[in-house]
């Protein structure tokens, strides 16, 4: 990537990601146990998960990978209950101008 795509990433990101939320929590203990089932440890690159309704677990090597392979990607850390973006918005906008969306979830909202 050139530093040209990095800024503008750093700079989406910022833009995209500027809403607070004080004193949340990841909200995994509000999860039924049929919802506890959906969210999993990815063991696989994330070019391999598939878009099947689960959550996957990932880490920084992961992201970091997946990045690297990519021509150009925006990272999206959705909250619950935020009045920026949804997920489907921020796809949309990717889809029309040709980047790779990465949504993170920072909490799950049952």
């Amino acid at each position: 990537m050139n530093t040209k795509n990095i800024f503008f990433l750093l700079l989406t990101c910022l833009l995209i990601s500027s809403c607070t939320i004080y004193g949340r929590t990841s909200g995994l203990k509000k999860l039924t146990e049929q919802q506890k089932e959906r969210v999993m440890k990815a063991d696989c690159p994330i070019r391999e998960l598939a878009c099947d309704r689960n959550i996957y677990i990932i880490n920084e090597e992961q992201l970091k990978e997946y990045i690297q392979e990519q021509d150009s990607c925006i990272i999206y850390e959705w909250m619950a209950y935020c009045s920026c973006y949804t997920p489907r918005l921020f796809e949309r906008y990717c889809d029309s101008t040709g980047y790779k969306p990465i949504i993170i979830l920072s909490s799950f909202c049952p």
